[in-house]
């Protein structure tokens, strides 16, 4: 997992540099001290190297969006398979029955001429 360093702006951690995930990183946002700082387009330049600019807003939200770390992420996984493997299948052959069943309605029925 890469992490990058970016410089906080404003607000309780003014100056701070902080390493922050990639999942941070996408989302434009961070937290320090509880408080949100977001990605504002900038850069600020700390001891001759050039890192993303996190603004302090006050009263502004977190970005949307959960991070890597939320409990039980990968029982999505397992309930997605679950579905798949147990659900589909019936689905299927549902769909191929009520085709089928079209396609003979369709068959026998008159054909109307203009």
């Amino acid at each position: 997992m890469a992490t990058h360093r970016v410089y906080l702006k404003n607000g309780p951690c003014d100056g701070t540099v902080k390493s922050i995930s990639d999942a941070e990183w996408n989302a434009g946002s961070t937290q320090c001290k509880g408080e949100t700082y977001n990605f504002d387009g900038s850069h600020h330049t700390v001891a001759g190297v050039s890192l993303a600019e996190f603004a302090f807003e006050p009263g502004h939200a977190p970005a949307p969006g959960g991070g890597s770390t939320a409990p039980h992420a990968h029982h999505g996984w397992s309930d997605l398979r679950h579905s798949i493997n147990r659900n589909m299948p019936g689905a299927l052959s549902r769909s191929q029955r009520n085709t089928r069943a079209a396609l003979t309605e369709l068959g026998q029925a008159r054909k109307v001429r203009l």
